[in-house]
């Protein structure tokens, strides 16, 4: 029996920036952290952590598509 491996939560990350043209400087302003952190999530090497309130920035990110400020 195979196993599934699901996809690292960073690569969907990435794919959806790049369909919308944001940038990971963009996308580190808008949540406020550092881009360093942004760039370490989508590059597969950190875990995914939802903090309260950022699923609101990523959930309108997300849905939208509009530019984040």
């Amino acid at each position: 029996m195979t196993m599934f491996n699901p996809p690292h939560p960073g690569e969907i990350i990435a794919e959806t920036l790049d369909d919308l043209n944001i940038g990971i400087r963009e996308l580190s302003r808008a949540l406020h952290v550092a881009p360093s952190t942004v760039q370490r999530l989508v590059g597969g090497q950190n875990k995914l952590m939802i903090m309260r309130g950022s699923e609101n920035i990523l959930g309108c990110f997300l849905r939208n598509g509009e530019k984040l400020a």
